[in-house]
């Protein structure tokens, strides 16, 4: 879906791909909520043995909405990154939204009541009793001694016992705004995570640990619709509904994540309660309840290179870098992103005794457009990245 530009194109391809996925997505989630029935998934009173923390020099980043699958390929791309990188699941709370979902997988929880699910499946903040918001939330994690940092924000990852939460991505946001076109959006918005990883860990922390809320099901051309009786609900959503006291509802049911004694709806397999959506989540699926648990590291190798470029001169369109201290076997280059080697619009060069190195750009229609100037070690790692202009600044 993501390969395809021309509408005529999609069009094709949405048809392919709904004939041969959305049976087999239907059936998945079918055998998914008959195993849920039996063995239910995770509540709130079980979080003490399950408690998303941070180690000391460790960084909590949370991403909204990064599918198990999706993941896979963030952790193949840290390997090629010469990183460490160790991937894990957890249960996504029900039903698998953010409002529910993101307090669980906080160092928060603890502090997180439920009340009544209402409209938005929001719990409380158990002192004072108000809803979990996002800086409320924050509020609650900074008092548990974590660094909240905020957009490119590094933190003081040398203090003592220093802990970190960080949030980054944009996958459901996307995936609500855009629904079938996220397909083409889910690369760039993984080489931004992965930017942010890198950044954290070339600051200092020691590791950094990649938490989410939920996954979600996407079915070009849309899921099919199944309409819930209102006079049942409370609220409904795409995947998921609060069933009022006493009613019965032929579909799906399992108690909220904060409170078990309150009855969540879910559409049946991979039907919605709303016609025409083709990116959603609430439900009980694979996709939606399976999510991932990752940590990221440098190499252990006992050593920490500290390098920094000391002079950037352009001569038309070639680049003459000094860097300091002088290290052997470092290189440099120039790409379009900073942590792809495949976008490189210079060969590699090594640096010289003295610590220079000296790069041209071969094509000339790229004079005066931004790039990255990275210094990297033998194996790949990134230590140092500048944005310049190729040819120098105007």
């Amino acid at each position: 879906m993501a390969a395809v530009k021309s509408a005529d194109d999609q069009e094709a391809v949405r048809e392919a791909v709904r004939a041969v996925y959305l049976g087999w997505l239907d059936d998945t989630a079918r055998n998914f909520q008959a195993a849920a029935a039996r063995k239910p998934l995770p509540q709130s009173s079980e979080l003490k043995d399950a408690l998303v923390t941070a180690e000391p020099g460790e960084c909590l980043l949370f991403v909204d909405g990064l599918r198990f699958d999706v993941a896979q390929r963030l952790l193949g791309w840290a390997l090629e990154r010469q990183l460490a990188a160790t991937g894990g699941y957890r249960w996504s709370p029900v039903p698998s939204v953010t409002p529910t979902a993101k307090p669980a997988v906080t160092p928060a929880a603890g502090m997180v009541l439920g009340e009544q699910a209402g409209e938005y499946f929001c719990p409380v903040i158990q002192d004072g009793g108000k809803p979990v918001t996002a800086d409320r939330l924050r509020e609650a994690i900074a008092t548990k001694g974590y660094q909240v940092l905020h957009g490119l924000d590094a933190g003081h990852p040398q203090a003592e016992n220093a802990r970190g939460w960080s949030e980054c991505g944009e996958f459901d946001a996307l995936g609500h705004k855009l629904q079938g076109k996220l397909a083409g959006q889910i690369n760039e918005q993984l080489e931004l995570l992965l930017d942010r990883i890198l950044h954290l860990l070339e600051a200092g922390w020691r590791s950094v640990r990649v938490v989410t809320d939920h996954g979600w099901l996407l079915a070009p051309g849309g899921l099919p619709s199944l309409p819930l009786k209102k006079y049942l609900t409370e609220c409904k959503w795409a995947r998921c509904a609060v069933i009022k006291a006493g009613a019965q509802a032929d579909v799906p049911t399992a108690g909220w994540f904060w409170d078990g004694t309150q009855a969540v709806a879910s559409a049946p397999g991979a039907y919605s309660f709303k016609a025409g959506i083709e990116y959603t989540h609430g439900g009980l699926s694979l996709q939606e309840c399976v999510t991932p648990d990752l940590v990221f590291s440098n190499p252990s190798d006992g050593k920490a290179l500290v390098v920094a470029i000391d002079g950037v001169q352009w001569v038309g369109l070639r680049c003459r870098v000094t860097i300091k201290p002088v290290t052997p076997g470092l290189s440099a280059c120039l790409r379009a992103k900073a942590n792809d080697p495949k976008t490189g619009i210079s060969a590699v060069r090594p640096f010289d005794s003295e610590g220079r190195a000296g790069l041209m750009v071969e094509d000339e229609d790229l004079g005066g457009t931004a790039t990255t100037l990275v210094v990297f070690d033998g194996s790949g790692r990134v230590l140092w990245k500048q944005v310049t202009t190729v040819g120098g600044e105007a």
